[in-house]
């Protein structure tokens, strides 16, 4: 039984990158991220160990057409009893303002606190 780690550039054959294969009998890791993420069987059966590294382990047996919802800061152990294709879905990032404007809008408040003589604008948390 060979065990791997899922990486973001898995090789596959297929025209749909998005899904992962995992052969029957081999193990693939899954790391602990900081959000929560989905895991979906597209085809075969899979068993998945998880909340290693977070509070009470767990085990699931899913099928073709299942999700399991793996909760933020856990990593799992993902195990395909029969040949399978799986379907790792995670939030995309946050987006974060630019620093042209997050600059202009510090500058902003400053000028408009000096103004208007106000100083919830000069120390409003955030705008520092």
């Amino acid at each position: 039984m060979s065990t791997r780690t899922m990486s973001p550039r898995h090789q596959s054959a297929d025209a749909s990158p998005w899904l992962w294969p995992l052969p029957a009998g081999s193990m693939q890791r899954l790391e602990a991220t900081p959000h929560e993420r989905w895991l979906e069987v597209q085809e075969g059966e899979v068993w998945a160990t998880g909340g290693l590294g977070g509070v009470g382990a767990s085990d699931h047996w899913l099928r073709a057409g299942q999700r399991l919802v793996l909760p933020a800061g856990t990593a799992w152990l993902l195990q395909g009893w029969q040949t399978s294709r799986l379907v790792l879905l995670q939030p995309p990032p946050a987006p974060s303002a630019p620093g042209w404007f997050s600059a202009f809008l510090q500058r902003a408040v400053q000028l408009l606190g000096r103004r208007s003589g106000s100083r919830w604008a000069m120390t409003s948390p955030g705008l520092r």
